[in-house]
């Protein structure tokens, strides 16, 4: 199990909280995707348990080079379940 987070860093969205929270729980992994301004302070602050995979792993997937159109029919948000 993980948990993953996926943002821009940029020092108002503060994802070096995020990653610093987990650093103190390391049973708990998180992985990072994004990367910004902020990306060498939230790499600073990452443990063992933190995995920062920044930007370029979603740009080579296969997904990214074939942009899909949402649904007509997709929710705008989905409630967990």
């Amino acid at each position: 199990d993980f948990y993953v987070t996926a943002s821009r860093m940029v020092p108002y969205k503060k994802v070096d909280l995020i990653v610093e929270a987990f650093s103190a729980m390391p049973d708990k992994r998180l992985v990072v995707i994004g990367d910004g301004p902020d990306f060498a302070k939230v790499q600073a602050k990452a443990g063992s348990n933190v995995q920062l995979l920044g930007l370029e792993c979603a740009a080579s997937s296969p997904a990214a080079a074939a942009p899909r159109p949402p649904s007509p029919n997709a929710p705008l948000w989905t409630h967990g379940t």
